[in-house]
């Protein structure tokens, strides 16, 4: 087996590890930029989704009002539709009662008259 050697190397341990560094540094900045880009960009974010929320939440209440109405105009209606039934079965129980009635009055056997209503 063979030992594996290290690269071999020029230079101080200074002047190498200016590199590195280097490279960090460039990184560090681009990572400064972009964070300094995105932190606007989330904070115009969150405005817009307050005012989204804001408008949602007034249209639930609109529509919360008109389900409320709906409901309060079909308690109208049905109670409507009740007060007719409720009229068309008492007119249907005076109609009954009047065909009912004793249309015949009875008749007398002395003159055939029906006997009058009130006597005089």
């Amino acid at each position: 087996m063979e030992e594996v050697k290290a690269p071999k190397t020029e230079g101080t341990m200074e002047e190498r590890l200016e590199i590195p560094e280097d490279t960090v540094f460039m990184y560090g900045t681009v990572i400064k930029r972009s964070l300094d880009a995105h932190h606007p960009m989330n904070i115009e974010m969150d405005k817009k989704v307050e005012s989204y929320e804001a408008r949602i939440k007034d249209t639930k209440e609109k529509v919360f009002h008109i389900l409320t109405q709906l409901d309060r105009f079909q308690g109208l209606m049905w109670h409507v539709e009740n007060q007719n039934c409720e009229y068309e079965d008492r007119f249907n129980k005076i109609a009954k009662a009047a065909s009912t009635k004793f249309n015949d009055p009875p008749t007398s056997f002395y003159n055939g008259r029906p006997y009058p209503w009130k006597l005089k």
